[in-house]
């Protein structure tokens, strides 16, 4: 039994490996505490705020309006800033990328950073992803974002929201595409060969004079505070050495968690129940990695005959209808 146990920790471990998302909390589920209001990105947990900025968090748990006719400070969909949907899950990130109205801080920055789940590994490719939205508030759009990953940990303590981060990052939105949905999640993504990066940092790594800006006639122009200014949410940051996961890969912090429940094996019929997974293709590995059974379901299957297998140890792998990967042991 436990050569089993083993061989079978093994297998999941190499199918975990292929799907993994290198960025810890990758669509900021994972709270330390609910926020309650702005510049509070250190209650998702393993962010950091690594300069001067003060970048927020928000998450659907902020449901308590500041007054009967305003929104949740923080909260999701609809929070002071605006309404967004997010693009996983009850939560996301936001930053300001570009703020012309303070001539005394003329290259106002934000940014949120972590650490990687292990570095990357040198000559290895890996597919780099994030998604950003404008939010409703703001009146200028801006082409400033990007991603810097870094062996060593950026952190710089400047005077209120801190200028420019001086880092070229690795994945870079494209010369004049102005950011300027409010509606949609925009995908920012790109390719990186690995050298040893322990770090993911997001914002705007431009200047004033080196970045775009388009002003949009559907901001708060009667709010001072928000003229000039471009800011953004975040979502689904994904790093991953297969580009098909960046869109779908379920955080290992999160598989157990949803596949709870989901398969039931019922040892007197002998067939397997998939509760309320939505899914659309498992596979079944016995304890020596071999693919005894494949099965596409139907919406209407949600039961699975294992009659025929022998008793023992066995493997799933299920993938859902969006893609997100799922495991699970499994004793007949």
């Amino acid at each position: 039994m436990k050569n089993y146990t083993l061989i079978l920790t093994f297998i999941f471990a190499f199918q975990l490996a292929k799907t993994q998302n290198y960025c810890k909390n990758w669509s900021f589920e994972d709270t330390i505490k609910c926020p309650d209001d702005v510049s509070q990105l250190e209650r998702a947990k393993y962010w950091i705020n690594p300069s001067g900025g003060t970048p927020d968090y928000f998450n659907e748990c902020d449901s308590i309006p500041l007054y009967p006719t305003v929104p949740p400070n923080v909260g999701v969909p609809y929070n002071s800033l605006g309404w967004q949907q997010t693009k996983t899950g009850n939560a996301y990130a936001g930053f300001i990328l570009f703020a012309g109205n303070r001539p005394e801080y003329p290259n106002t920055r934000e940014y949120i950073s972590t650490k990687l789940v292990k570095p990357l590994e040198l000559g290895i490719k890996y597919y780099v992803s994030f998604y950003v939205s404008l939010a409703d508030s703001y009146n200028y759009a801006t082409d400033g974002i990007g991603a810097y990953l870094s062996i060593e940990k950026i952190m710089r303590d400047t005077i209120y929201y801190g200028d420019t981060l001086s880092y070229t990052p690795q994945i870079a939105n494209p010369q004049g595409n102005i950011i300027k949905d409010k509606k949609n999640w925009t995908l920012i993504s790109s390719e990186i060969i690995g050298n040893g990066e322990r770090y993911i940092t997001i914002g705007n790594f431009k200047s004033n004079n080196n970045m775009d800006t388009l002003h949009l006639t559907d901001g708060s122009e009667n709010e001072r505070r928000y003229l000039m200014r471009s800011y953004y949410y975040a979502d689904d940051i994904c790093i991953s050495e297969d580009s098909s996961n960046c869109n779908f890969v379920v955080s290992n912090e999160l598989i157990q968690t949803q596949i709870k429940n989901q398969i039931i094996y019922n040892s007197f019929s002998q067939k397997l129940f998939v509760n309320n997974l939505n899914a659309n293709k498992i596979s079944i590995y016995n304890s020596l990695g071999i693919l005894v059974k494949n099965i596409t379901l139907t919406n209407e299957q949600n039961e699975i005959d294992v009659s025929h297998l022998e008793k023992g140890i066995y493997f799933a792998q299920i993938i859902s209808t969006t893609g997100s990967f799922y495991y699970k042991f499994i004793i007949f």
